[in-house]
């Protein structure tokens, strides 16, 4: 779920802000490793990052409502404790929906013993939701096809 709509519907609210981030002091503080590459990154696309900090630093900020942060909080754990079959679909190059957060809710499904009921695909791409239409026809197929019939469970696993 990264849809930010969905995200504040479901919270009631904006549960997410940036007040008080001073984005220049989050550089300084990141992974020298990770700092070098941001600045490596502009150099070699000839940018100056100082007026990108200072165009961060002068923008309004967003306060979060602190019932939708509470709400959020509470309310959305991917503990795997499936009911219904699930099909992700994630694109490996995802910023939003990593891999890495991909295979641990496998974990987690796999630790509440409901395997069965989860697939997991990738599509070698970037982006967030950057499927084609060919490979959003492939996943609503696979859904489909895993469907019960007529209320029996499907007679092979996918």
């Amino acid at each position: 779920m990264s849809s930010r709509r969905q995200i504040n519907t479901i919270a009631g609210g904006n549960p997410s802000w940036n007040t008080g981030v001073d984005y220049a002091a989050q550089l300084r503080a990141a992974d020298p490793a990770l700092r070098r590459a941001v600045q490596a990154l502009y150099a070699t696309a000839g940018l100056d990052l100082r007026p990108d900090l200072d165009a961060l630093a002068a923008a309004p900020q967003i306060a979060a409502d602190p019932a939708a942060v509470e709400r959020f909080a509470q309310g959305l754990v991917f503990d795997g404790d499936l009911k219904i079959p699930v099909l992700t679909v994630s694109n490996i190059g995802d910023q939003i929906s990593t891999v890495a957060q991909q295979q641990f809710y496998g974990e987690n499904v796999r630790r509440a013993g409901k395997n069965a009921l989860l697939r997991q695909t990738y599509v070698e791409s970037v982006g967030h939701c950057a499927f084609s239409p060919a490979e959003q026809q492939a996943a609503l197929r696979a859904v489909v096809d895993r469907l019960p019939a007529a209320g029996r469970p499907p007679t092979r696993a996918r």
